[in-house]
């Protein structure tokens, strides 16, 4: 009676333990990005947008353009440079006509700025950095 009590018992805490085949434990909670602004920018010629730090974290570029002045002939190119040297990174946005995006940006760590061309079309553009934060 004794062994039988004992399995009971056993099988008693088994059955009470959160991870039983078949029943899957919770999965963990992902952290959420939120996003904030680091610039935003528009209009219907080219400029040069003041300097922003580049992070390691995660950069994206939302953009739209719209009222192009003949259809078809709206271009926008926007080109990451170095806010030290000038010299061109990399070509984040090269766009034709009427649309919108986001777009990732993504560079070592460093002093950057856009320079944006606008060709017959008008747009609106804002850069955002990531941050982790807690989804609960």
């Amino acid at each position: 009676m004794a062994i039988a009590g004992a399995i009971a018992v056993a099988m008693l805490g088994v059955a009470c333990r959160g991870d039983r085949p078949g029943h899957a434990a919770a999965p963990p909670t992902a952290a959420a990005i939120t996003w904030r602004e680091v610039g935003t920018w528009s209009g219907r010629i080219g400029r040069q947008t003041e300097s922003f730090e580049v992070s390691p974290a995660a950069m994206r570029l939302r953009w739209q353009t719209k009222s192009e002045t003949s259809p078809g002939a709206g271009r926008v190119t926007v080109t990451l440079h170095s806010a030290v040297s000038g010299r061109p990174l990399q070509t984040i946005l090269d766009a034709r006509g009427v649309s919108s995006a986001t777009v990732s940006v993504a560079e070592e760590p460093r002093w950057c700025h856009f320079v944006i061309t606008a060709e017959n079309v008008e747009y609106w553009m804002t850069l955002e950095q990531g941050y982790a934060s807690d989804a609960r």
